[in-house]
Parts: structure tokens; sequence; C-alpha cells
């Protein structure tokens, strides 16, 4: 849908249901998302390229589904809240719009499959929470933009094929 431009949420809304907005590309700007929300459906803004700025989640927020975001290629940075615990799989995957470190809350218990995949302009340290227990396949493939060190912390009991492949420049500590 190249029509919708652009989406007033009422303050109300708790929930953004599977694939709401999906393929809406001519959603532009910054994407508002009202604090009362505490689940955002599978893919419900996959492919919106248009939308840009800061992507705040929600405070309530505790499960990123799968591909939530996925090609949202105008967000530029990631505030996640610390209520989060699991980033489902391919989440974020290829937003290579977001830059500067990324921050992950100390109450993430698991990074799937893809979740931030392709996601190339994150630069400094990736540090892993210390409640992360599992990082799935190809969670970082091609972050090449990460520069510095990688910290995994002793309670990761599975690492997933490929999950740091790409991802260059960074060294273990």
């Amino acid at each position: 849908n190249r029509t919708l431009q652009s989406v007033i949420f009422p303050k109300t809304l708790k929930k953004i249901g599977e694939r709401a907005f999906m393929d809406c590309c001519g959603l532009k700007g910054n994407l508002m998302l009202p604090s009362t929300i505490t689940d955002i459906g599978d893919e419900a803004f996959k492919n919106c390229r248009s939308l840009t700025g800061d992507l705040v989640l929600p405070p309530n927020i505790t499960h990123i589904s799968s591909g939530a975001f996925e090609n949202c290629l105008g967000f530029t940075k990631l505030t996640l809240p610390p209520s989060v615990t699991v980033i489902g799989s391919g989440a974020f995957q290829g937003c290579n719009g977001f830059t500067g470190n990324l921050m992950l809350p100390s109450s993430v218990i698991s990074i799937e499959f893809y979740a931030f995949s392709g996601c190339s302009s994150f630069t400094g340290d990736l540090v892993i929470p210390s409640n992360v227990t599992s990082i799935g396949d190809l969670a970082f493939y091609g972050c090449k933009g990460f520069r510095g060190k990688l910290d995994i912390p002793s309670g990761v009991i599975s690492i997933g094929k490929s999950a740091f492949e790409g991802c260059k420049d960074l060294s273990p500590i």
C-alpha cells in the first residue's frame, strides 16, 4: 500500500496485529507508538521502508515478534525498553539504517535467529546482556559496522550457526 502515508494511533491502543502495516511503503516519518502498547504482532511493520528517525519501543513490550520491523530501512536509532525478554526471529533483519551502539537491555534472555541480521550500520562494542542464554542462527549476520569487543556472558548455553558471521571487526574479550 503506497497511499497510506501516516498513522495516528489512539493513546489507548494495546495491540497491533500480525502484518497490520506490512508493505505499507507509503508510511513516512517517525513511528509514534503509544506507551499503552504491549503487543506488536509478527511482521506488523515489515517492509515499511520510508519510516524514519528513532524507533522507541513502548515500555511494556516483553517480546518483539518475528519480523516486526524487518526491512524498515529508514530508522536511525533503536531504543529497547527494559521489559524486553525475547527478540524474535528477524525482528530487525535488514534495518541497515540503525547507527551508533546497540544497547540490549539486561532483561533480554533470548536473541532468536536473524534478529539483527543485516543491521550493518551499528558501531562500537557488542555486549550481550548477562541474562541471555541463547543466540540464534545468523542473529548478527552481516553486522559489519560493529567495531570493538564482543562480550558473550558465561550464561550463554547456545550460539547458533553463523551467529556473528560477517562481523569482521569484532574481537572476543
